[in-house]
């Protein structure tokens, strides 16, 4: 009976994915995406999305920073519920290369036409 899980972020295949093993971990949904993208990932933003109700009704964030060693042995062990989330972050540097690109294509487009 294959499990679905929500993988949103900078993962190869971002969606809903299927694990068919019955203790699901983060590595194994991580997995099931196809990877993080080693272009774009940010390996220390690893975010579990949780709505806990043991927390009075508020979401309950969990983040794993993936180029800890510890955090590989944690990641294996940490069992992600069927309503989890789970969020890759991008990398800073995409950020700015966003805003780069932003400021600077307008200027590009100057250049190019003339």
């Amino acid at each position: 009976d294959p499990r679905r899980f929500t993988v949103m972020g900078a993962v190869n295949s971002p969606g809903a994915v299927e694990v068919a093993t019955p203790d699901v971990s983060i590595l194994d949904v991580l997995s099931a995406a196809g990877g993080l993208q080693t272009d774009r990932a940010d390996p220390n933003a690893i975010f579990v999305y949780r709505d806990d109700p043991a927390a009075n009704g508020l979401p309950t964030v969990y983040l794993l920073d993936l180029e800890e060693a510890d955090s590989l042995f944690l990641a294996s062990c940490f069992r992600v519920g069927r309503e989890d989330i789970v969020y890759v972050g991008t990398a800073d540097v995409i950020t700015l290369h966003k805003f780069l690109d932003l400021i600077f294509s307008p200027a590009n487009g100057l250049f190019m036409s003339q």
